[in-house]
């Protein structure tokens, strides 16, 4: 498959916002920010056991119910493109209750973005995947949104993006 964004990159281009309430936040935080932080991490174990070399580390605001959120430069989606992710988090988060990774669209002109496809993901040695087809958004122009949306705890929401990108 050819790619064409690769969302683990250039999340330093996006805009990171945690909540609540929505607060803006710099790309590559302190992983002790109360507020919640986005950034790269390099040769770091996750809950399956292998090492990768760099994902991208998104821990919602410090909050019951907090949220992560980034949204990417604008861009066009071309005829036969899909979203894939594999997502989970890092070694040791045994103490999260959990959370959802989500992925939105949104289309220039609108006022509220769109869900594309969300995961619940667990804390339970596997990784887990979203693979959008984004045929129902062809030839539109918008903003990809990555998102990390944190359970009735947020203690150990070490959520990693471990790969996420646009390919056909």
């Amino acid at each position: 498959a050819e790619v064409l964004v690769d969302f683990v990159n250039k999340a330093n281009l996006a805009e990171w916002k945690t909540g609540s309430p929505a607060t803006e936040i710099s790309f590559g935080g302190a992983t002790n920010d109360p507020d919640g932080f986005a950034c790269y991490r390099t040769s770091v174990k996750l809950e399956d056991g292998d090492t990768y070399s760099k994902v991208l580390e998104t821990h919602p605001k410090w909050v019951a119910s907090g949220w992560i959120d980034g949204f990417y430069p604008e861009l066009t989606v071309p005829l036969g493109a899909w979203f894939v992710a594999d997502v989970g988090f890092l070694n040791g988060a045994s103490g999260s209750d959990g959370v959802t990774f989500r992925v939105w669209f949104w289309q220039d002109g609108s006022d509220i973005p769109t869900v594309l496809d969300d995961v619940d993901a667990e804390y339970d040695g596997d990784l887990d995947r979203l693979e959008i087809n984004l045929s129902s958004i062809v030839g539109r122009t918008g903003r990809i949104g990555l998102q990390v949306l944190a359970g009735p705890t947020s203690g150990q929401d070490w959520a990693v993006w471990a790969g996420a990108r646009m390919i056909r």
